[in-house]
Parts: C-alpha cells; sequence; structure tokens
C-alpha cells in the first residue's frame, strides 16, 4: 500500500498572494473544521504538510505516544531476546 491508502478525501487548494489557502468543504467537513477554529500545521522537511485541529492535537499526541511507546517496547523485547 503507498501513503495515501489511508487517505478519506482528497483535494487541492491554491496559495493566494498573502500565502493564505481556503480548506476544500469536504476535508473541512472530514475534520469538522469551523469559521474560527484553530489549525495547527506541522511540516515534514520540505516533503510533506499536516493540518489537524487544535482540538483533536491532542488526541494524536496521545497515539503518536502510545505508539511511540509500543515501538520502544517492541525494540527493548528484540533487544532482551538477543541477551
Amino acid at each position: 500500500m503507498g501513503p495515501l491508502h489511508d487517505m478519506h478525501s482528497l483535494s487541492v487548494a491554491t496559495v493566494g498572494t498573502k500565502g493564505q489557502i481556503v480548506i476544500p468543504l469536504e476535508i473541512r467537513e472530514e475534520l469538522s473544521i469551523n469559521p474560527g477554529d484553530k489549525i495547527v500545521l506541522l511540516a515534514r522537511g520540505k516533503k510533506a504538510v499536516v493540518l489537524l485541529p487544535m482540538d483533536g492535537m491532542q488526541e494524536w499526541l496521545d497515539k503518536l505516544s502510545a505508539d511511540f511507546d509500543h515501538i520502544r517496547n517492541v525494540v527493548s523485547e528484540s533487544t532482551n531476546t538477543k541477551e
């Protein structure tokens, strides 16, 4: 599976002269983004940007932390079995 297999919606936005973009309706609806909501943008190098509603940031961080803990446990178990 490619990197887009988890995507639910795909849209294109144009950056305006002031650096602004309009988040397409289908993305706003899927992420429950409403006027006045705060949005977090995360850049990954020069290749990707992740857009998260601010109120979903804690949930995302909790999942990331759980994923990290799982990876750490797998690595630890792997290291312990090799000794």
